[in-house]
């Protein structure tokens, strides 16, 4: 009577484990994702995001360049034609230094893990610019 019983349960047991290997084979990699910082012939900076290695996401570096930053140029126009200074002033928008730039891409890659487009508004950047 023993050799009955210890045959199905040693198939039972076989078939068990095979089950369980094959269960952790079809469960989903959890997702990583990193980025790169890279500087543009231009001076301003731009990231790469990857997910799990593979790139998914690349932001430019901004083409816009500062008119200057100490306001010089903007306030010599402005003598010039007897108007405002606010009025010739571009919003800088660009990513010039590095730090900037990796808080771009740590945003970026929230909004990602929460199903979002990665794509920053101006008032985002412009947040991460004053800090």
């Amino acid at each position: 009577m023993k050799k009955n019983f210890t045959l199905p349960l040693a198939a039972f047991v076989l078939s068990l484990l095979f089950t369980s290997i094959e269960c952790k084979a079809q469960q989903p990699q959890a997702t990583t994702y990193t980025y790169k910082v890279f500087q543009a012939p231009n001076k301003n900076f731009g990231y790469d995001i990857f997910q799990n290695g593979k790139i998914v996401y690349h932001e430019f570096a901004s083409m816009e360049q500062p008119e200057n930053i100490n306001g010089t140029k903007t306030s010599g126009l402005s003598k010039l034609n007897g108007t405002n200074a606010s009025v010739h002033t571009k919003e800088n928008l660009a990513l010039v230094k590095s730090a900037h730039a990796e808080k771009a891409a740590l945003l970026a890659i929230e909004k990602m893990k929460r199903k979002e487009l990665p794509v920053l508004s101006r008032d985002e950047i412009k947040i991460i610019i004053a800090q």
